[in-house]
């Protein structure tokens, strides 16, 4: 929004009709009437002025998004070389895992202990007994009370 600068008409007169006396020793220069009017005139160069700025402050923020993605992408080709590593690392984390639970399926595989109570001394006994154990009685549920 330009707001337009004020002058005189007077520009548009040639400075010798200006100068010149005027006919009417009665009439005071300052009157209205010997005053030429204002107009309103567009200011050309202010309007120049904020294009220029309103261009740059556009040129500035293109050449800042491009440096902005740029810059985006070389973080993420960063983060891609850290997820690599981190991806080998579970591979490696895994395969160790799994050769972890080989070695506790063999040694709690029952031959391998067997194998080993031998190795020890122990032997098989000939006659097995199994015990069997009753659970207590409660005497407090069956005491017929219907207290709640």
């Amino acid at each position: 929004m330009s707001v337009p600068a004020v002058r005189s008409s007077r520009s548009a007169i040639p400075t010798a009709q200006i100068s010149q006396p005027r006919a009417d020793p009665q009439s005071n220069p300052a009157s209205p009437e010997s005053t030429a009017p204002l107009e309103a005139v567009a200011d050309v160069r202010a309007g120049r002025r904020r294009s220029t700025i309103f261009a740059g402050a556009v040129g500035a923020a293109l050449v800042a998004s491009v440096f902005a993605v740029v810059a985006m992408h070389v973080h993420m080709a960063q983060n891609q070389f850290g997820l690599k590593d981190l991806e080998k690392s579970v591979a490696a984390q895994q395969q160790q895992n799994l050769q972890l639970k080989n070695q506790l399926a063999t040694a709690l595989a029952p031959d391998r202990i067997v194998t080993q109570a031998k190795h020890i001394g122990l032997v098989i006994p000939d006659h097995v007994t199994p015990l069997s154990v009753k659970a207590p009685v409660d005497s407090t549920k069956d005491s017929g009370d219907a207290t709640p």
